[in-house]
């Protein structure tokens, strides 16, 4: 197991260097982020709209604490490729662009595909999170787009439709998988929200996060638990944990109490049951925890530990073994064996998926996830400064 300075180093040069995003000029598609790197077919399998608004988040989150000017000109990479490439004409933003013909997911795919407003939310936050760092008008106006698009896909109640089929002009909300559902996970997309808000002072940006995070506030369970799957009543953890970042980081920019306890109350929860790995379940469902973990679960929970915590240390003493536990049960998912891959070596594997079958591929955005968790935790523990911006 590699240490955790040496873990972020790698994990950092995986990301510049192993070909998870597309760069050279020769490209066609220089600036995307690919899904993950499958290690037995040696293949990307598609450039992902939602991961590479995350590249841009973590790439100017690395350049923060670097000033390593390659952070900062990988992440105008790919917010050119989104803005070529990504970015459907109704503003909202296409979800996968497939290599191959035969790989395809219709509902996933950008030549027939949905408009996800969650994938389009978070690149509206990583555009934004360039604007603020670059000033490049280019970068709000684009993410000023998306904001209307999924403004218009905010129903009456607060909640957003999950998606929009542009072939169909509809709504859809499709109860079989969490992601084609609305539901607490969207409360993520209010921190793009916010970000306009403040550069452009136009309130309905505002409005727009306030009455998301209200109507999320309504539906979480007094245990913390929120129903991420409404067909089941089960939770899946990933989405879980997306509910309480929307709501951490809208609460710290609105200094609402209401959104930072909901978001405590959620992360204690899942803390509360850590698997006895020292990691946490991927789902909750039939009444029983399913045991299978994900890389990006683990780093998610800690990154908001680490969060939370450092704002309140006493309120989460109770918990601080239960991190350090965390810790190095996160560090066990990268990959440290070159082999005949070395490039590869720093990804971070994605885990099991909920059918306990390993997957074999090294994750974009796990990765991502892991850099910074293991990061912020680690200014936690060391009583530094923690910075949490860009927020990937």
């Amino acid at each position: 197991m590699a240490s955790k300075d040496n873990s972020v180093d790698l994990a950092k040069k995986w990301l510049l260097d192993s070909g998870i995003q597309n760069v050279g000029k020769s490209h066609p598609l220089e600036g995307g982020f690919n899904s993950w790197f499958d290690m037995n077919n040696k293949n990307y399998p598609f450039i992902y709209s939602e991961i590479t608004g995350y590249g841009i988040s973590v790439l100017l989150y690395l350049n923060a604490a670097s000033q390593d000017k390659i952070f900062l000109d990988r992440a105008r990479l790919a917010a050119e490729w989104l803005m070529k490439f990504a970015l459907h004409r109704s503003g909202g933003a296409m979800t996968r662009h497939y290599y191959e013909k035969k790989d395809e997911q219709k509902e996933y795919s950008f030549s027939d595909g949905l408009l996800f407003t969650f994938d389009s939310g978070m690149v509206m936050y990583g555009l934004m999170m360039l604007y603020k760092e670059t000033k490049g008008e280019r970068y709000l106006e684009a993410a000023e787009r998306i904001a209307g698009f999924i403004i218009k896909c905010q129903r009456k109640d607060g909640l957003l439709y999950a998606a929009y089929d542009p072939n169909k002009d509809n709504f859809v909300d499709d109860p079989k998988k969490w992601s084609s559902q609305s539901g607490s996970f969207h409360a993520k997309t209010a921190l793009g929200f916010l970000e306009i808000y403040e550069a452009t002072q136009n309130n309905s940006y505002k409005k727009a996060a306030v009455n998301l995070c209200d109507a999320v506030l309504e539906i979480q369970e007094n245990n913390g638990r929120f129903v991420t799957l409404k067909d089941s009543g089960g939770t899946n953890f990933h989405p879980h944990l997306y509910s309480a970042e929307g709501l951490y980081f809208t609460g710290i920019k609105l200094a609402n109490k209401k959104y930072l306890e909901a978001a405590s109350k959620a992360v204690v929860w899942v803390l509360e049951n850590q698997t006895k790995t020292g990691g946490i379940p991927c789902m909750f469902a039939g009444g029983r925890f399913n045991q299978n973990e994900r890389s990006d679960v683990v780093a998610q929970t800690l990154r908001l530990f680490a969060l939370l915590a450092n704002g309140s240390k006493s309120d989460w003493s109770d918990y601080t073994e239960k991190a350090k536990i965390l810790q190095k049960r996160l560090l066990t998912f990268q990959n440290l064996d070159a082999g005949t891959e070395e490039k590869q070596v720093g990804g971070f594997f994605y885990g099991w998926d909920e059918n306990g079958n390993k997957l074999n591929h090294l994750n974009s955005w796990c990765t991502m996830f892991a850099v910074q968790a293991l990061s912020l935790y680690d200014s936690f523990a060391n009583g530094k400064d923690i910075v949490a911006e860009p927020f990937v």
